[in-house]
């Protein structure tokens, strides 16, 4: 009984070092297997979550990661690479991120500049939308070619898209 199983452990590591250099990966031992118990282990696979490759991953296997795309098709990644790269979850991080440019003609002065830059950190301190906790930043920015650009760069408290886009609409407008 002890010989078969050193001998499955023996046929085990063997397979999954073959499949290493078929893939030429520089781990050589165990990615077959034990790279997918480590993928499994890491807890990124939640099926329907956003990660930074605009992916959202569907299903672990043995030696591949199927993963559907935003645009519905099916993608399938060999583990090497799933396990190689870093991976960010954006749907568990709970913020998105504005940022934009809003440009001013040449005659606005600097008074009304940083006037309007005070307008609209006020009204992004005030908008229950806007993240109290994170980054908000407004200001100047460039001398574009035809406008003084006014940069600013905050984020909304909700991760889900379409609420994302309706706080940065409402943003604009009250710019406007």
């Amino acid at each position: 009984m002890k010989k078969s199983l050193f001998i499955l452990g023996l046929g085990l590591v063997f397979m999954s070092q073959m499949q290493a250099k078929v893939l030429d990966v520089s781990y050589k031992v165990g990615f077959g297997m034990f790279g997918q118990m480590g993928i499994a282990d890491a807890h990124l696979e939640t099926k329907d979550d956003s990660y930074t490759i605009n992916i959202g991953m569907k299903a672990t296997g043995m030696g591949t990661t199927k993963i559907r795309s935003f645009q519905k098709s099916l993608i399938t990644v060999p583990n090497h690479i799933v396990a190689n790269n870093p991976i960010e979850n954006f749907s568990r991080r709970g913020i998105r991120r504005i940022k934009m440019h809003i440009g001013l003609t040449y005659s606005t002065n600097s008074e009304q500049i940083s006037k309007i830059m005070n307008d609209i950190k006020e009204m992004l301190k005030q908008h229950e939308g806007i993240s109290q906790s994170d980054s908000l930043m407004v200001n100047f920015d460039t001398f574009g070619d035809s406008s003084l650009n006014i940069f600013i760069y905050t984020f909304t408290k909700t991760a889900n898209w379409a609420k994302y886009l309706e706080i940065r609409d409402s943003d604009k407008w009250c710019i406007v």
